[in-house]
């Protein structure tokens, strides 16, 4: 995908990818994924990378980690979050900002909201707790 607005992280209607999988379809060919990226968990949350699109994909799984995954390395993670994580499902992802000041924002089901750089996964820059 090239374009970011002929690419989708969602499954086309009707459609069903087992657990563990993230898939992007290309809206020219939506009866068939473009690239197929696999995790040791369902993963919940996708997003393109902030900097590196169309090439990282970002994405988040039940077992409280962030994975990237790079469209030209293959289907497993280029890299894992690590300590200090979450403990807990992720509820939420989002992208704070563009360029190389980017934040992924994560948020588990526990109420905790975690900050990370976009260039580094290791561990994050500031957790909020409730």
């Amino acid at each position: 995908p090239h374009d970011p607005s002929s690419s989708s992280l969602a499954s086309p209607p009707g459609s069903s990818r087992p657990a563990g999988v993230a898939a992007i379809y290309n809206l020219s060919m939506p009866g068939r994924p473009e690239h197929v990226f696999a995790a040791g968990c369902p993963i919940l949350h996708t997003r393109f990378h902030p900097v590196e699109h169309p090439r990282l994909v970002l994405g988040g799984g039940t077992d409280g980690r962030l994975y990237v995954w790079d469209a030209r390395a293959g289907r497993y993670p280029v890299q894992r979050s690590g300590a200090g994580g979450h403990d807990r499902t992720l509820v939420g992802m989002s992208v704070a900002g563009s360029g190389p000041a980017a934040r992924v924002v994560t948020a588990d089901s526990d109420g905790t909201v975690r900050y990370w750089s976009a260039g580094s996964l290791r561990e994050p820059e500031e957790t909020v707790a409730t």
